[in-house]
């Protein structure tokens, strides 16, 4: 995804026990795996495989399909990776205020 932002930029240094997660995809739609890499995606499945990673998905939802999601330690959807929105971001992970809400779609990876 894309390397710049102010979540990203907050967190770059982040050494902790868990492994943060900033996914920005280049593309809002499906097509080419929303613009990630082979090697992009496998990465992140590398980093989910831990056990120890906390995902902050700045677009389009439907990107958890590409991904094992469910071995995060948590899953937060931002939608857009606009500024007000990575600001947000920071501040729920900083646990000044709490996300609330479920998922309005369905993934391919939850359906039983």
């Amino acid at each position: 995804g894309k390397p710049n932002g102010a979540f990203h930029d907050q967190f770059e240094s982040n050494k902790g026990e868990n492994v943060l997660l900033s996914i920005i995809p280049r593309q809002v739609k499906p097509k080419n795996d929303f613009g990630f890499s082979e090697n992009e995606l496998q990465k992140i499945h590398e980093f989910l495989d831990t056990g120890q990673a906390v995902i902050y998905l700045f677009g389009n939802p439907f990107v958890l399909n590409l991904i094992p999601w469910q071995k995060a330690r948590a899953v937060i959807v931002a939608y857009q990776d606009f500024t007000v929105f990575q600001q947000h971001a920071i501040h729920h992970f900083n646990g000044t205020i709490k996300a609330k809400g479920r998922l309005p779609v369905i993934l391919k990876s939850a359906i039983s």
